[in-house]
Order: structure tokens, then C-alpha cells, then sequence
């Protein structure tokens, strides 16, 4: 037996209102949320005019068997701080983002990856060391490092950590490096952070060009731009060179 039971005619007065309200609240939810977003990028971007780039280049006469590490730190009354780190997979251009100070610059090749300088692994530095000055905003070029091929002291203490917190994964912020559309890198979550809080995203993972395959001179390489928050691996190209 089939029991048909009429509409109400409140409840059928009701429901437009409430879709009404609900749509309301859904557009001031979005508006908020964007309004939040924009907030966190203006906050950033005046951020970045505090912040200065130290950019050099790291000569290694041998085999990097290791990530190599490339730090700035400042030294205050006797007291060594990293300010910023960065990861490279073979000899090549580095860059650091700091704020304003006097920095020294060295690197090192972390043989056992722990992001910390042991006394075994190869290192060199800025100068003897030298201070490195820089400025409110803008970039200290030409800060370049040699690392020898014999074990020689820097100033940086054996056995300190680069980081406090080791991460899970060593990223290379060398351009060049070779990397997978699946790679953390490409997720939505970084690529929201990299539209919203670009400082935030190039302290962590630097600005570079990676490549899905070994370089091959005899071929041309074809460079490739998403649209913002976009993951490259879902077709989302805007621009293709």
C-alpha cells in the first residue's frame, strides 16, 4: 500500500528562503576566505621588501657524493644562528633568502644526509670567512665558494645542526634537477602556498627549473607554465615553450 502524504505549504514556503540564506552564507564564506588569502599575499610580498638574496656559485673540484649544502648564518656576541639553508645536487648557482645582517656563507658535502657538519665531510667558505652585507631587499651577487678537495676547517663548528628540524625529504634547488609529476613539489597544498606565500614557499623549496628527464644537448628543451594553484600532472598548461 502506497501512503501519499501532501506538501506542506509552510514547508514549501520555507525552502526557497532557506536556500536563500545557505547561499548567502556560501558566497560570504568565499569572499572571507579570498579576503584571507589576499591578506596572507599582501602580508608577504611587504615581507619580502625586508628580505634580501644572497646568490653565488659553489665550485666542487670532486665527486659530490652528497647533497651539498649551502647555509648563512650570523654570528651575534658568539652566538651562531642559521638564517636560511639551501639543497644542491651537484656544483651549481645557490640562493638565500635572509633578512637584513651580516651573514657568513659556507657549504659542505653531507656525506650521510643528517644536515649536520661532520668533521669528515668536505667544506668551504666565503673569505677566510668574510662578512657578507645585506641590505633591506634586493640581491648580494657573486658570493662564491670553493669547496677543496683535501678536509680544511671553516668557521662553522663540527657536529652543530644546519637545521633544527631535519626534513623528510632533501630537496635539490639546483636548476637541473630530475623530478616526477608526482613529486611533493607539484601537490596542491604547495601550490597554494606558492601563489599565497611565494617567501614562504622559496625559503622551503627555492625557485628553480626542473626537469622530468636528464638533459640532452640534442634535444630541445620544452619549458612549461601552470595556471596558479594548479598541479602540472592535471593538464592544466597555460603556457608551452
Amino acid at each position: 500500500m502506497t501512503v501519499f502524504i501532501p506538501a506542506s505549504k509552510d514547508l514549501n514556503h520555507k525552502v526557497p528562503t532557506l536556500w536563500k540564506r545557505y547561499g548567502i552564507l556560501l558566497i560570504f564564506i568565499c569572499f572571507y576566505a579570498t579576503g584571507c588569502s589576499l591578506v596572507k599575499l599582501k602580508q608577504d610580498l611587504r615581507q619580502s621588501e625586508l628580505l634580501t638574496v644572497i646568490v653565488g656559485y659553489v665550485s666542487v673540484p670532486t665527486v659530490v657524493n652528497g647533497p651539498l649544502v649551502v647555509a648563512a648564518y650570523s654570528n651575534h656576541r658568539g652566538k651562531k644562528a642559521i638564517a636560511h639553508y639551501t639543497i644542491l645536487h651537484d656544483r651549481g648557482e645557490f640562493e638565500l633568502m635572509v633578512p637584513k645582517g651580516d651573514y657568513y656563507v659556507f657549504a659542505y658535502i653531507d656525506k650521510n644526509s643528517n644536515l649536520i657538519y661532520d668533521e669528515d665531510e668536505l667544506a668551504g667558505q666565503y673569505g677566510k670567512p668574510a662578512l657578507v652585507a645585506a641590505p633591506a631587499g634586493g640581491v648580494v651577487p657573486n658570493i662564491d665558494i670553493v669547496v677543496p678537495e683535501s678536509s680544511r676547517p671553516i668557521d662553522w663548528r663540527t657536529g652543530d645542526k644546519i637545521a633544527v628540524e631535519r626534513p623528510q625529504k632533501l630537496y635539490s634547488r639546483l636548476a637541473g634537477a630530475i623530478v616526477d609529476l608526482d613529486d611533493q613539489r607539484f601537490s596542491e597544498e604547495h601550490g597554494s602556498q606558492g601563489f599565497w606565500t611565494p617567501n614562504s614557499f622559496f625559503r622551503t623549496f627555492g625557485g628553480t627549473i626542473l626537469f622530468l628527464e636528464k638533459y640532452d644537448p640534442q634535444k630541445i628543451p620544452v619549458f612549461s607554465y601552470t595556471a596558479p594553484v594548479a598541479r602540472p600532472g592535471d593538464g592544466s598548461f597555460l603556457l608551452t615553450i
